[in-house]
């Protein structure tokens, strides 16, 4: 759901962090808004939402793949044949890439279907540092 908000209305909110998810399949073409700050991540062993997606209900519904989901934005933005800039940060492997509006970041542990309170909490610090934001409220 996170994905499919962010594409249709990427200006809602501010920023989106979803654990784990992609868009599903048939993917979109292409989203109808700018590019959304996007804080993916993302286990390598998950088997509840794997990386290259999974048929569901009979074959009646198939999450999509992590890696083609992101391709979306990617080739919309121009950004299909540059390189991220890789980031480790603990126990995450990321790689981002700057649209020139928004952020798109995937972020991948060696874990399976699980979040830390650290990677919502980086994810907000990261965006704060984006935004300008002080913290004060």
């Amino acid at each position: 759901m996170t994905w499919y908000l962010a594409c249709e209305d990427s200006d809602r909110f501010a920023g989106y962090a979803p654990i784990a998810g992609a868009f599903w399949q048939p993917l979109p073409e292409e989203c109808p808004t700018g590019a959304p700050y996007l804080f993916h991540v993302h286990g390598t062993s998950d088997t509840v939402v794997p990386l290259a997606g999974r048929a569901l209900g009979g074959g009646r519904w198939h999450q999509g793949d992590v890696f083609k989901s992101f391709d979306v934005w990617l080739r919309q933005y121009g950004l299909g044949e540059t390189r991220p800039q890789k980031l480790t940060d603990g126990g995450l492997e990321c790689e981002r890439w700057r649209p020139k509006t928004g952020l798109l970041e995937l972020c991948l542990h060696d874990g399976g279907h699980g979040v830390q309170a650290s990677w919502i909490k980086r994810a907000w610090q990261e965006l704060s540092e984006m935004k300008g934001w002080n913290g004060k409220t």
